[in-house]
């Protein structure tokens, strides 16, 4: 079924043909229907659609036991039939389709529109009848002015219906359609009164008024009709003498109004004077009038739903879903918009961090987190002026805007937030303690949105550096990293088309054996000024915009190529960041490398860090699953430096765990590090994961993670470290460490 202004446009069409055969296939067409019908009593009188596929008439007839119940739905074998009164003639409209059921909404509609088609009928089978009695010119005559009479009735009635239907598509204020309703019964019908009533306060609201409610006919009328769904009549029972407004009026009519098939009010008309009866073409115009009414209001209903429907979506779009908050969005429009507005006003922004809230989720649980950060954001908003704007931006970042702060009155807000957030919090049954980190930054006549946060981030992050609930403020210093930052992301993407980024190899070795079993390929930048740039130099930065995954692509597909040229080539490991993960094609993209190289699988590790894994999406997982199944294997990088190393081996499966160097480097001196260490063994030990050790820089550390293997049971070891190589350029690497690979000493 079309929409409401569709069916709008094909009524006011069928108002004007004058043709109810046509007007009837129109329907049928607009209606899906392969079999349209007028039925006689227990026979077809017309068949004006009745395509092949459609039931034959004896089946037909035979399924609906006659006519004359009104308005029906129902499915006959496979075929949904649905019956509409031709009013006012003894004829029901048939109509079938195949599989979809009739709704409410279309049988409401084929109900009014038949009220058309049989006015028109009515006039047709009138003029008809008028023609077969020429032998009597008076009777002609006579029937002929009943039938003028008649056909401007019904023209009458059409000409109004399609001034509401047009009105309808023009969808006015609700008041206004209802308006043009009573105002085109008053025109059509006659009466002393009209009104409409409404009950249902979700169409809108109770419409009584006028003293025609409060007269005993009327009311009693009008409950019948939306008691019983159907036109209630009732003639005079007034034995008062007929005076300008007696008692109890003498006629009055009343048609039940409907929304979704539902009865939300009515509308009635009464006339005072005995001998002034309703006539049957006037009750069929108050049931097409009420149809139209229940079409206005079911639109205006669908509108309104509409309507609501796009202000949650909008509303949803521009906040968090978790506070309530404006988003990142939102609050970058806002400020935009402060900022241009400003003129000389001094605007404060200031960026609140929570310090180390992935360990208040990995301690309660992710849903406590949630209701932290509720907490948190009510208590930002409790400490802020009514005028500034609260937003989240992030997981645990929020971002305040102040129009009209001074530096220091933005230092003195930051406080009064600290203090609110610091309240211990009531979460998963016990008191929590959080504190938060804020940096300050005020905005320039020439800042755009986006560099105020940022400024304010730079700050946020400098009082993390700092400790626990600082308080920065953006200044020369930051603003100069921050242009080094900028500066260098712009040379980045420079260095990856000129093709300064190179691969580097590092040997990784069995102990105690001292074997070189595979490498791990190493990321740098070698800059045509400043030399070979660390990682830890520019990853960051690239990390930060999409950068990341172009480098990824580059440095796993060199790899691929070192792998390609080797008689008996060793596992290479390649770091993986999370935004190349997130690309959805990138298993098919791996899988297009493998042909294109000639290089088995099982000779790629992908190497993840924790944090990748701690709130993975499906696009992720599915990715690292397609990886596994292809033979790449899959290990975690820097275990045991961040919050929720064992969670995460629980959740994932990977091939083994990278001891993270800041553990290896005081394994003899800390306790707490070696104990640290024993766990990883015992637990590697439990799930049959290999373990590498990073940054073996001694035979005394290399020995030492040796016994406390074997005092774990059955581990892979390996090491990675400058005792048994340092990193180095490409086939330089595989060549130098050649008497590795049969156990000699390196010469390099």
């Amino acid at each position: 079924m079309g929409d409401l202004n569709d069916f709008v446009r094909l009524a006011g069409l069928m108002s004007g043909a004058g043709d109810p055969d046509k007007s009837s296939r129109a329907l049928g067409e607009a209606l899906a229907a392969d079999l349209v019908a007028v039925l006689r009593g227990n026979s077809i009188e017309d068949s004006i659609v009745w395509k092949d596929a459609a039931m034959s008439e004896d089946e037909l007839i035979g399924s609906l036991g006659g006519r004359g119940q009104g308005s029906r739905r129902m499915f006959i074998g496979s075929r949904a039939v649905m019956t509409v009164p031709l009013r006012p003639l003894d004829l029901d409209l048939v109509m079938s389709r195949p599989d979809q059921e009739f709704s409410a909404d279309e049988c409401e509609f084929a109900t009014a529109v038949a009220a058309l088609i049989g006015a028109s009928r009515a006039a047709r089978d009138s003029a008809r009848l008028n023609l077969q009695m020429q032998d009597d010119m008076h009777s002609i005559e006579s029937r002929l002015e009943r039938s003028r009479d008649a056909l401007e009735n019904n023209q009458g009635l059409l000409d109004r219906l399609s001034r509401i239907q047009e009105l309808i598509a023009r969808r006015p204020p609700i008041d206004v359609l209802l308006e043009s309703v009573v105002t085109s019964a008053s025109y059509l019908i006659d009466a002393d009164a009209v009104d409409l009533h409404l009950r249902d306060t979700e169409v809108g609201g109770d419409t009584r008024a006028g003293s025609i409610w409060d007269d005993p006919t009327t009311a009693r009328v009008a409950t019948t009709a939306m008691q019983e769904d159907r036109l209630a009549i009732a003639e005079d029972d007034s034995s008062s003498p007929i005076v300008d407004r007696p008692a109890s009026c003498a006629h009055a009519l009343a048609a039940p109004i409907r929304v979704s098939g539902r009865i939300v009010g009515c509308m009635v008309a009464a006339r005072f004077s005995k001998d002034r009866p309703f006539s049957s073409p006037e009750h069929e115009s108050m049931i097409a009038l009420a149809l139209h009414a229940s079409i206005a209001l079911q639109d205006a209903r669908a509108v309104d739903a509409m309507r609501m429907s796009l202000e949650r979506e909008r509303h949803r779009s521009e906040h968090d879903h978790l506070t309530g908050l404006p988003n990142r969005v939102t609050i970058l429009e806002r400020l935009e918009h402060r900022l241009e507005n400003a003129g000389p006003v001094p605007i404060m922004v200031m960026f609140v961090d929570i310090d180390d809230f992935k360990m208040t989720n990995d301690e309660l649980g992710h849903r406590a987190g949630d209701e932290a950060l509720v907490v948190v954001a009510d208590r930002i908003r409790s400490a802020v002026r009514t005028e500034d704007l609260v937003g989240r931006i992030a997981a645990d970042e929020f971002v305040v805007v102040c129009t009209g702060m001074s530096e220091l009155g933005a230092m003195e807000l930051a406080r009064r937030i600290q203090d609110q957030v610091a309240l211990p919090m009531r979460l998963s049954g016990r008191d929590h303690l959080l504190t938060v980190s804020v940096g300050v930054a005020g905005a320039s006549t020439t800042d755009s949105a986006e560099k105020v946060i940022a400024n304010a981030d730079l700050a946020a992050g400098r009082a993390k550096q700092s400790g626990r609930s600082s308080i920065e403020v953006f200044d020369v210093e930051l603003r100069r990293l921050q242009r080094k930052r900028v500066a260098t992301q712009v040379e980045l993407r420079s260095a990856i088309s000129a093709n300064q980024l190179r691969v580097f190899l590092q040997p990784v070795v069995s102990l105690p054996e001292r074997r070189v079993v595979s490498f791990e390929a190493l990321a740098r930048w070698r800059h045509p000024r400043r030399g070979l740039i660390q990682p830890d130099d520019f990853i960051p930065l690239a990390e930060e915009s999409d950068l990341v995954r172009e480098i990824d692509h580059r440095i796993i597909e060199s790899t691929l190529k070192l792998v390609s040229g080797q008689d008996s080539p060793l596992p290479i490991a390649v770091n993986v960041s999370a935004r190349t993960l997130a690309d959805p094609g990138l298993a098919d993209w791996f899988w297009a490398k493998f042909e294109q190289y000639g290089v088995d699988p099982g000779m790629l590790v992908v190497e993840l860090t924790e944090t990748v894994l701690l709130s993975p999406t499906r696009i992720t997982m599915t990715q690292l699953d397609q990886l596994r199944s292809q033979g790449v294997q899959v290990i975690l990088d820097d275990f045991g430096t961040g919050y929720s190393s064992l969670s995460t081996l629980q959740n994932f499966d990977v091939d083994g765990v990278k001891i993270d160097r800041s553990f290896v480097s005081i394994l003899g001196e800390d306790a707490r590090a070696r104990a640290i260490v024993s766990a990883v063994f015992h637990m590697a030990a439990a799930m049959g994961l290999g373990v590498v050790a990073e940054g073996v820089e001694t035979d005394a550390q290399a020995e030492l993670l040796v016994r406390l293997r074997d005092d774990s049971g059955e581990v892979a070891l390996s090491g990675q470290g400058y005792l048994f190589g340092r990193p180095a350029e490409g086939l330089e690497v595989i060549s130098g460490y050649l008497p590795l690979l049969t156990g000699g000493e390196s010469t390099s």
